[in-house]
């Protein structure tokens, strides 16, 4: 379904060529330079400074990107960071090498904040080279992908928060997803905390879909063509617009080494009757998909589809499913292993309702698991081999265990501090005339963030976080209720706009493309203005979308 999108990629990036090799879980911190240059980026900073100290910062993530070589670190200051419509934080395009990445990364774990302002940027990363790593963002509110790889390889993804991507009113075909894998090779994919991907659905934000893509298009990791990778310590929650993962055959690839293992996804895709956390939905020569936990989806966590695909020594294996129908997997398939799971079995979750999947001390999923290699886990604590699920036995303390704080602040390197559970309201702002917004609780739950300097500033990162994503999170997940002024219903006139592909490779010009809305389609209660402003903003939303998907690329000759 990704195919058309991605096809100037495709025909401008050539793929390398990887020998066959076993795929071994790797848990090694990520590669970083061997002898590089530190480049800094900063909100405070000029894309006219030097950039190699954190005073002399750059100003973007992009700008930065530019002087990489192989070894070095572009090294992202706490705060948030913003760019221009339908634009990407980071294009990268200068290769590392096997003894040297290129190292992207926040300062301090989940403070530097890539945020798209609701949709107005298209991506987070999307990276088209190899040798690189990417580590400890916070990535939200972008429209298309948090992270994509196409034609890369030998990428590492790792204690990234990827949140709220593609959450609008659209129609297109093309999947808005948290990471995008296409035509790549070697990737781990590794502790990143994955949640609420997905357009609107009928009623949330005033959508009125017409057709069922908002069903099952939008995903956590999307892997198309792809070899040799491993989602592995990963935690997925509220993915109901598609999957915690799916392979898909686009253009009749094959994906190859695929490991889904020690991953925790809850609360999955409840309008996919057949569909859970995980679609097998293309050809697959050797998979594991083992040690994960599987709660609340509409019927099983697993989706084995047979169709036209073929599968080679796919194993499926010590797996924990709870609730839906109690199952792991929907569908059988020659070449497919599905044996000794854990169905209808609660993996006793310390606080599910705030997010906090740690395990109580009787969970079952402390011992029971597959041999998968991992050492450690989603919070890089040490685990043994066997252990199901994303959090090793004991890995976040409860509550009412918190360290207590130290009477001077003293920097240690031996105590982890763990944030306490905080909670905030806001009420939803963005509602259009006539509407008026629902207040929306957000909650960081225990232990999501972490010091070694004291509790308090453990607990003062979260504060901050919870101030600074709190309204976002009440726009993203309230709802507007029509404030009853008349019972006459008001549709909107056709109106149209043009919009010009905007991304083909280097070399190609996009086709203007006219993105017409029919008369009728939007309706409101309150005016006909409302009606046509209404109309006026999904046009704008999705003009580009639309031409992106429907234009063409010419070679400029």
């Amino acid at each position: 379904m990704y195919a058309t999108f991605f096809l100037f990629l495709a025909v401008s990036c050539n793929e390398t060529v990887i020998d066959p090799e076993t795929l071994t879980p790797s848990t090694a911190e990520l590669k970083d330079a061997v002898i590089g240059t530190n480049y800094y980026v900063s909100t405070t900073g000029s894309n006219s400074n030097s950039g190699l100290t954190e005073t002399l910062a750059f100003a973007t993530i992009q700008y930065a990107a530019g002087f990489t070589k192989p070894g070095d670190n572009v090294i992202v200051l706490d705060g948030t960071y913003t760019t221009g419509s339908n634009a990407t934080f980071g294009y990268i395009t200068r290769p590392g090498t096997a003894t040297a990445y290129i190292t992207f990364k926040a300062k301090n774990k989940g403070r530097a904040i890539i945020n798209g302002q609701n949709n107005l940027s298209s991506y987070g990363f999307h990276i088209v080279t190899s040798f690189i790593n990417i580590e400890g963002f916070e990535i939200k509110g972008v429209n298309t992908m948090g992270i994509a790889l196409v034609g890369a390889s030998y990428i590492n993804i790792k204690d990234n928060n990827i949140h709220d991507i593609g959450r609008l009113c659209t129609e297109t075909y093309i999947g808005l997803d948290a990471i995008y894998i296409a035509t790549s090779n070697h990737i781990t994919i590794e502790r990143n905390l994955i949640h609420d991907i997905g357009r609107f659905g009928p009623g949330e934000s005033g959508c009125t879909p017409t057709s069922d893509y908002w069903k099952g298009h939008d995903h956590g990791c999307y892997i198309n063509g792809s070899n040799y990778l491993s989602i592995q310590n990963n935690v997925f929650y509220n993915m109901n617009r598609g999957f915690s993962m799916q392979v898909y055959s686009g253009e009749n690839r094959t994906s190859s080494y695929i490991n889904f293992i020690n991953n925790t996804c809850e609360n999955g895709n409840f309008y996919n009757t057949v569909q859970g956390h995980v679609v097998l939905y293309g050809s697959i020569t050797n998979g594991v998909i083992a040690n994960n936990i599987f709660k609340d989806q509409y019927s099983s966590a697993v989706h084995v589809a047979q169709a036209s695909y073929t599968y080679s020594n796919v194993l499926i294996t010590k797996n924990i499913t709870a609730g839906g129908n109690g199952s792991t997997t929907y569908g059988t398939a020659a070449g497919v292993t599905i044996t000794g799971n854990y169905n209808s079995t609660d993996p006793l979750f310390v606080d599910e309702a705030n997010h906090n999947y740690a395990l109580q001390s009787s969970s079952p999923a402390f011992s029971l698991g597959y041999n998968t290699g991992l050492t450690t886990d989603y919070l890089n604590s040490t685990r043994s081999s066997m252990n199901i699920g994303a959090y090793a036995p004991a890995s976040v303390p409860s509550p009412t265990t918190v360290t207590p704080p130290p009477t001077t602040v003293t920097p240690s390197t031996s105590t982890i501090f763990y944030n306490v559970q905080m909670s905030a309201t806001a009420t939803k702002n963005d509602c259009g005339t006539g509407y008026t917004g629902s207040t929306v609780t957000y909650t960081v739950p225990a232990g999501y963030y972490s010091s070694k300097v004291s509790q308090a500033d453990a607990n003062n990162i979260a504060i901050a976080r919870l101030a600074d994503n709190k309204q976002y999170y009440a726009n993203a997940k309230g709802t507007c209720t029509i404030i009853p002024s008349t019972s006459k219903v008001y549709y909107n006139v056709q109106m149209s706009a043009t919009a010009t592909k905007n991304d083909c490779g280097t070399g190609y010009v996009g086709s203007i493309v006219k993105y017409t809305v029919p008369a009728g389609y939007y309706t409101s209660k309150v005016s006909q203005a409302d009606a046509n402003n209404i109309a006026i903003a999904r046009l704008a939303d999705n003009k580009q979308y639309y031409a992106n998907a429907k234009g063409t690329c010419t070679r400029i000759k």
